[in-house]
């Protein structure tokens, strides 16, 4: 859902333009950034009130790290041997 909605607000149709989230602007890295932990409040029952502009001054070098360290680790093919469930990784700020 998260890269369905970064895809709907950038307008992009073809899934293929998201190669990687490396080559992304910095301003769209941050609304990809935005989409996901948006979409991990709502799977958690939880509003999210923050503009991404909001976000991105809320965000440190550490933060982004953290980010893409998480999405490598979800995106990472499991093999079928992989059974076992993943706790999900809080994202603090500051």
């Amino acid at each position: 859902n998260a890269t369905t909605e970064f895809c709907e607000l950038k307008g992009i149709k073809n899934l293929t333009k998201l190669d990687s989230i490396v080559n992304l602007s910095a301003a769209d890295f941050r609304l990809y950034v935005f989409s996901c932990i948006k979409e991990g409040e709502r799977m958690d029952g939880r509003s999210f009130e923050i503009t991404p502009i909001e976000l991105g001054s809320m965000m440190t070098e550490a933060n982004i790290v953290q980010f893409i360290d998480i999405y490598k680790k979800q995106t990472i093919y499991k093999s079928s041997s992989d059974t076992g469930k993943v706790k999900k990784k809080k994202f603090l700020f500051r």
